[in-house]
């Protein structure tokens, strides 16, 4: 570990890096200690989930009330082997709201282990972040996108600017 690595670790176990600034972020963050027992979430956390930490700490899995039962437990295991290994997680996944309104929302999920001043993992930090209106952007871009390829007008157009092409090289 380097020394600007061991001082971020140092700041990143500090008492500034309080619950109560992550709470002022508006993104679901929680933690865990070093050993993946939840010991903490942030006020977004609680608004979107409707779960306080012990209601969510008495979940089967902190996942389960969230994701669909198909993704659950896959989701729920490739979280584990990254911890069980030091590694960071990421992942899409859409995750139901407390008010169970449709399938849920697309969030970007992260894990990432926080590091001690000798190297070792201290906690870990999760975040999910609202992805949701970046990919209905993306599939309404792609769908508009894929309607003007295949609309009467742009193949009417595709096929004059052969004929001019071919026109042009002599053929």
């Amino acid at each position: 570990m380097t020394p600007l690595q061991r001082m971020q670790a140092r700041r990143l176990n500090s008492p500034a890096v309080s619950n109560a600034t992550l709470d002022a972020i508006p993104y679901m963050i929680w933690k865990y200690d070093r050993f993946g027992a939840l010991n903490y979430v942030n006020t977004a956390w609680i608004s979107y989930t409707g779960l306080n930490l012990a209601e969510t700490v008495a979940q089967p899995t902190l996942w389960a009330p969230l994701l669909a039962a198909d993704r659950h437990e896959s989701f729920a295991e490739s979280l584990k082997n990254a911890m069980v290994n030091g590694k960071s997680f990421c992942n899409e996944a859409k995750l139901r709201d407390h008010f169970n309104t449709g399938d849920g929302r697309w969030h970007t999920i992260n894990v990432h282990a926080i590091s001690d001043a000798d190297g070792g993992i201290s906690s870990w930090i999760g975040t999910a972040v609202d992805i949701e209106d970046h990919k209905r952007a993306l599939l309404e871009s792609k769908q508009e996108h894929q309607r003007e390829r295949t609309s009467p007008a742009t193949h009417r157009d595709s096929v004059r600017r052969h004929a001019v092409h071919a026109r042009g090289s002599g053929r």
